[in-house]
């Protein structure tokens, strides 16, 4: 089962329901079906926009509130060490709203993605603090919508997305100025052109070097299995790659080995160890204008 990681103070509160029944069964709850991932039905959703501090504007048929809770709290027990299920507000978006710099959870603090329904493909946009807290045996009475329950693979990106709020890789400060001055065009090329790549994962001497002393870089970009396969979105990721390859090689003081493009099954928990996962976060820096389309610290 995937997991959220640790807990920080989340940022909505809520009172119980007036309509929780009379006994909770934590053991209903998983026999209607919810699990990570589920959505909440619209007469749920009814309910609690008007009991608890769920925004108002929330649209049943068209945005999505999530389950992020993991499942074994989902059907805990005891409802006084478990009182509530944590769910993230996931808003539909238009098509022309694709950001490469949002997929797969590169940007920290906004996420897209895609599901599908019937023969299109809906784009949704989550923020890291759209999540809010609604009493847990407010599941006991209604099973979550069955038509528009993310596929686990989702789920589970989801929720390692919501984990990296607690965890991501953090690089040398010498590195970050160096590669400073070309930060903003990469950025916009990842925005265009890095639909395709899941991650791009660095491996840089993880300490402060003099000036003249280059950081000697190894770079791997990711795709998903499926991805990797076509041949039209592998060729426009590697150009993309290539690209941002040429622009960190043209840094002061700063040597790029070797980069190359692969599935996501060829990387190995073994390369885990040496390789830190280049956060899209640490291509923004403050002085970022507000509305820049590029996440800010």
């Amino acid at each position: 089962m995937s997991s959220t990681g640790s807990p920080e103070n989340v940022p909505n509160q809520s009172e119980p329901l007036a309509e929780s029944p009379a006994e909770f069964s934590a053991e209903q709850i998983n026999v209607l079906g919810w699990r990570q991932g589920s959505v909440l039905p619209g007469p749920l959703v009814d309910q609690l926009k008007t009991k608890t501090t769920l925004p108002a504007d929330v649209r049943n048929d068209a945005d999505l509130l999530i389950v992020i809770t993991h499942d074994c709290d989902l059907i805990h027990g005891s409802l006084e060490n478990e009182p509530f299920v944590e769910v993230l507000l996931a808003k539909s978006s238009p098509p022309e709203s694709q950001d490469g710099q949002l997929t797969f959870g590169k940007n920290p603090r906004r996420l897209q993605f895609s599901q599908k329904r019937g023969t299109e493909d809906k784009i949704f946009e989550a923020e890291i603090n759209d999540r809010f807290r609604a009493p847990r045996e407010c599941l006991a009475s209604v099973p979550p919508d069955g038509e528009r329950a993310l596929d686990q693979r989702t789920a589970a990106m989801i929720c390692a997305w919501i984990s990296k709020r607690y965890f991501r890789a953090a690089f040398p400060d010498t590195f970050e100025s160096r590669i400073r001055p070309k930060k903003t065009w990469i950025r916009d090329q990842l925005r265009k052109n890095g639909k395709y790549i899941s991650a791009i994962f660095l491996m840089v001497p993880d300490k402060e070097l003099a000036i003249g002393q280059p950081y000697q870089i190894l770079m791997r970009g990711t795709m998903r299995v499926a991805d990797f396969e076509d041949n039209n979105k592998r060729e426009t990721a590697q150009t993309a790659l290539d690209k941002i390859a040429a622009k960190l090689a043209d840094c002061v003081d700063v040597e790029v080995k070797e980069w190359e493009l692969v599935s996501e099954q060829d990387i190995s928990l073994d390369d885990l160890h040496f390789l830190k996962r280049w956060d899209y976060d640490s291509l923004s820096y403050q002085g970022n204008p507000p509305g820049s389309q590029a996440p800010s610290p």
